[in-house]
C-alpha cells in the first residue's frame, strides 16, 4: 500500500495528486474509514522519509491532495543524489 501510494504520489501529472484519486488507487472501501487510512499512511511514509534523513518529503496540499517536494525524482529514472544531504 506504502509502496503504490508513494508512487502514485511522484509521478503526479499535475504536480500534487488528489486524496479521492487516492482513495480509488489504493481500492479502498468507502465503508471503512479510508480518510484514517489515507492519513495513516502518509505518516507513515513522512516518518520513514525522515528516518533515512531524505531531502525528499510529502507535502498535503489543503482541499486538494499531496505531492512530492526535494531533488526532481522519477520512479523511471535512478534516484539522483540529494545534493543538500
Amino acid at each position: 500500500m506504502e509502496t503504490t501510494l508513494l508512487t502514485a504520489i511522484i509521478n503526479a501529472e499535475n504536480n500534487y495528486i488528489g486524496r479521492e484519486e487516492l482513495i480509488s488507487l489504493l481500492k479502498l472501501n468507502l465503508s471503512s474509514n479510508f480518510d484514517l487510512i489515507l492519513n495513516t499512511t502518509i505518516c507513515r511514509l513522512r516518518k520513514k522519509l525522515a528516518d533515512f534523513n531524505s531531502c525528499i518529503t510529502i507535502k498535503t496540499w489543503r482541499n486538494k491532495g499531496y505531492s512530492i517536494e526535494g531533488p526532481s525524482i522519477s520512479i523511471k529514472q535512478p534516484k539522483e543524489k540529494c545534493p543538500h544531504c
